[in-house]
């Protein structure tokens, strides 16, 4: 061979070189040649984890291998040119999960919640029931005749108005005969809460709330529109830890937590002001501020923020530290609090907004359909839907789905009530039968 042709040979395998090393240098970095517009672009990827997880997913309808499995929470969809493509999930046995999804190059989309609806229903009651509770799996039922029945016995007449957290008991109310009555079901046995208060000199049918105390069911908190009082089922004693004075009344909501019992009270002209009573230092300290009106709900959204609902739709925050009031809607119908403290999600007469209470969560709001009937919200375990429950109906909504496109109608029923150690929605169907929807772990 000449030496030209060694020197033709050597700058062509030369200038190869640097081609493929540049051409592999510009892959690595995500670049990639689209025949259909003719020219290099940067790829993203689509990573979504749905539940079930081992749906079907279809990319503008071709299928992906669903890579969930043990080392993989979830499918990288990769090497996709930006633009916007559709995704969607199927399952038997469950609604199909759509979504329009924009891959930005360089950058991976994450969804991360893809959760399909359950379709059909299990039915788990043989009789007809007005209302009803799972105490630790077991169904608690309220009959047409207004017995409420556990594991086939009658356990009280009326309604369940309290339970406690670790589900050890229940409160029932008989409004006929006006008494309320401390069911505990380790014992079996069923204490007449309204004799021990009455001992204590408190008419049982003046109170507006009765509930169990969060931290031992044997302590129950009970309020009407002029104190309030704790008391030991034990031992049927009962403390004062607040009252009114002049004409002040209290509202009739109660919040607790394991180390303060928050109420409101208001005068005749004057708003609503605050009162904590320290469980440890038991003592009774009232806010310096008010706001207007009446309270129709206090909830607890952290351990130092406490949700104030107003009878004119205003929902408030109240900074236990700072001793500070803060609005945070004007037109609530009622507010739910995530259970990790990260967001409130507000039910008004025209949208659900969320709003952040960490940097977990951004804001939304949402124009749903038939907002104006909706009676209330309930958050799913995954704090990233929402229940909206309707006066007959109960739907679906997921806080990624801007455009509604998966805001679906779960099912015909009311009293609903939702299991997040279970992941089970219950609700009371239009035969009046208990049903339940399974949703996927």
């Amino acid at each position: 061979m000449s030496r030209n042709k060694r020197k033709a040979i050597f700058y062509v395998l030369f200038v190869l070189f640097f081609i493929i090393g540049a051409a592999v240098v510009f892959y690595a970095q995500g670049w990639r040649f689209d025949f259909t517009t003719w020219r290099a672009e940067k790829v993203g990827a689509i990573f979504v984890r749905s539940f079930p997880t081992d749906a079907r997913i279809l990319l503008d309808g071709k299928p992906i291998a669903n890579q969930s499995g043990f080392l993989s929470r979830g499918t990288l969809i990769s090497n996709l040119f930006p633009r916007t493509y559709s995704l969607t999930l199927t399952e038997n046995g469950y609604d199909e999960w759509r979504e329009n999804i924009a891959v930005l190059p360089a950058l991976v989309t994450e969804l991360k919640d893809a959760v399909l609806v359950p379709q059909t229903p299990e039915v788990i009651s043989t009789s007809t029931v007005k209302q009803f509770s799972i105490i630790s799996g077991e169904t608690i039922t309220q009959t047409a005749n207004d017995a409420i029945v556990w594991r086939g016995k009658t356990i009280g007449r009326g309604e369940i108005v309290s339970e406690s957290a670790d589900l050890h008991a229940i409160i029932i109310k008989n409004a006929g005969a006006g008494t309320f009555s401390l069911y505990d079901f380790t014992e079996g046995t069923s204490t007449n809460l309204s004799a021990v208060l009455l001992k204590n000199g408190v008419n049982a049918a003046t109170l507006t709330d009765l509930l169990i105390d969060p931290r031992d069911a044997t302590n129950i908190i009970a309020i009407n529109t002029h104190q309030v009082w704790t008391f030991t089922t034990t031992q049927g004693a009962a403390t004062t830890v607040g009252r009114t004075t002049g004409g002040e009344t209290i509202g009739s909501s109660l919040a607790v937590s394991p180390s303060l019992i928050a109420w409101t009270k208001f005068g005749n002209s004057s708003g609503a002001s605050v009162v904590l009573y320290d469980r440890f230092a038991k003592i009774a300290k009232e806010s310096s501020g008010t706001v207007p009106g009446q309270t129709r709900d206090l909830q607890w959204i952290s351990d130092a923020l406490l949700g104030v609902l107003q009878s004119d739709g205003s929902l408030y925050s109240y900074d236990v530290n700072a001793q500070q009031f803060q609005k945070l809607a004007d037109d609530a119908k009622e507010f739910r609090t995530a259970d990790d403290g990260t967001a409130v999600a507000v039910l008004e007469n025209k949208s659900v907004e969320i709003l952040p209470q960490s940097d977990a969560q951004t804001y939304r709001r949402f124009n749903l359909s038939d907002i104006a009937n909706a009676e209330q919200v309930l958050w799913y375990r995954d704090m990233n839907h929402l229940f909206v429950i309707y006066p007959a109906s109960v739907s679906f909504l997921d806080l990624d789905d801007l455009g509604l496109r998966n805001f679906v109608r779960v099912a015909d029923g009311v009293k609903p009530l939702y299991k997040p150690d279970e992941n089970v929605l219950y609700l009371v169907n239009s035969a009046q039968k208990i049903i339940k929807f399974d949703f996927p772990k």
